[in-house]
């Protein structure tokens, strides 16, 4: 079975905020670079998922990958990667996890 990335729907719309930002704060050519390499640090996940510090504090298998201003919350699953939460500056990971 192929391995691969999957986004949970707050980490569908984090990246849809940051995408929406950077374009309304730096334009359209730096929210296309900062979308394609935030993409590529999620891949390398894909190949090396135990590089982000463990998180589990926080939740159970939770990982975290600091990419430029933003940190990549995410875990290893059966089918590869699942992207839990791009967070940003600000942002408190303790409430964003909370249930």
């Amino acid at each position: 079975m192929k391995r691969e990335v999957r986004f949970s729907g707050s980490a569908e719309a984090d990246l849809y905020f940051i995408a929406e930002f950077t374009a309304g704060r730096f334009g359209l050519a730096q929210e296309k670079r900062y979308s394609t390499d935030l993409r590529k640090a999620i891949e390398m996940l894909l190949a090396f998922p135990h590089m982000g510090t463990d998180q589990s504090h926080i939740a159970d298998g939770l990982r975290k990958h600091v990419h430029a201003a933003h940190a990549i919350y995410y875990s290893e699953q059966a089918f590869g990667v699942l992207v839990e939460r791009i967070l940003g500056p600000g942002q408190d990971p303790t409430r964003e996890f909370e249930d």
